[in-house]
């Protein structure tokens, strides 16, 4: 008999899982640098904590007056790539209150599944998850709409609980 009253527990990866947030925010910072356009990185992790590259981007592009070149994501994609591969640590603690869950887990992330298995491998979380997976990229609205949690959601009946 399920006692709690929850059926499933939907995690985010980036900021929840893994501590990627500042890596992307480093990576972004430093190449707007390199286009001329100095900014606070403090300030920049606040604002765009949680969202998605081509928001944090289009938004950028707005503030500063700015049309970033073509390429801006393709390099951006490769450094963040790099520096995750080196740097990427799991969140403090996040292997123990896994292993203590008793019911099914997934993740709905607007990171892309590529994205997303990598910094579960480089976080020795993959066994935890499985194909319990779900990306932005692969709903009609990703994050802040609730497009991703409502596809983890549905599947959650063909989920298994989480790994001890």
């Amino acid at each position: 008999m399920n006692t709690t009253s929850f059926d499933l527990v939907i995690f985010d990866c980036d900021g929840v899982l893994v501590n990627s947030e500042p890596l992307a925010n480093q990576v972004y910072v430093q190449m707007l640098g390199e286009y001329g356009h100095q900014v606070n990185a403090e300030e920049y992790q606040r604002e765009f904590s949680g969202a998605a590259i081509y928001q944090r981007l289009a938004v950028t592009s707005q503030k500063l007056n700015w049309t970033p070149p073509a390429n801006f994501l393709s390099i951006f994609n490769e450094h963040l790539s790099t520096l995750t591969k080196r740097e990427l640590q799991p969140v403090q603690g996040i292997h123990d209150l896994i292993r203590s869950l008793t019911l099914p887990i997934c993740i709905a992330s607007n990171g892309s599944r590529e994205e997303i298995l990598l910094r579960l491998k480089l976080a020795s979380l993959t066994e935890f998850f499985g194909g319990a997976i779900f990306s932005g990229l692969e709903v009609p609205h990703p994050k802040p709409a609730p497009d991703v949690f409502l596809a983890a959601a549905k599947h959650s009946t063909s989920l298994l609980p989480a790994v001890s």
